[in-house]
């Protein structure tokens, strides 16, 4: 093939496979200390037939770390509108949260009992992670939840990760799903 020729077909291919537009992710905006930022921070690909939490998801360029875990909404747009529960979870009590998906899905999500700003990365951390790829059914699903006696007062997190396959750290990235973050009292 002559050095034309070649040109010509590079120039068509060019043409005719742009460049790849690069994913958009959803991910959390608990304080930074919760795997919010990357490399590591908890993170979904966002894809418009996937599952996600309540009616809205935005995506972001990295996690937005904040005190009230609302770092990632707008004026106007708050995507934390999946879960509903009690601000308040007072220890040794059942709480009862319900979970808003789109379509069957799979959860994780985890509460800092211990307000060691992390899920499971402390000492005695091992009952911070309350879902564990549990099965969702698109609409509302309802959950108990029981706050163990030696949870601390005051403000701490939780993270809820909704993603087809399910089995999801508190970090890292999910092929599908919504994160978001909560703070609790």
């Amino acid at each position: 093939m002559d050095t034309p020729s070649l040109r010509s077909l590079l120039a068509l291919m060019l043409v005719s496979f742009p460049p790849l537009v690069q994913a958009q992710l959803d991910f959390g905006d608990a304080p930074a200390t919760y795997q919010t930022l990357l490399p590591g921070g908890a993170r979904h690909t966002v894809v418009l037939s996937g599952p996600r939490m309540g009616s809205l998801i935005d995506p972001e360029a990295d996690g937005q770390p904040g005190s009230a875990a609302q770092g990632d909404d707008g004026a106007t747009l708050d995507d934390e509108d999946g879960v509903t529960s009690p601000l308040q979870w007072e220890a040794n009590t059942l709480v009862t949260i319900q979970i808003t998906v789109n379509k069957a899905c799979r959860l994780d999500a985890w509460v800092d009992w211990r307000g060691d700003t992390s899920w499971g990365g402390g000492v005695d951390d091992t009952l911070d992670q309350i879902a564990l790829a549990q099965p969702l059914q698109a609409g509302v699903n309802t959950m108990s939840v029981f706050v163990p006696p030696f949870a601390v007062a005051g403000v701490t997190y939780a993270r809820f990760r909704v993603s087809t396959t399910g089995g999801l750290g508190t970090g890292g990235l999910a092929d599908d799903g919504e994160v978001e973050d909560y703070p609790l009292l």
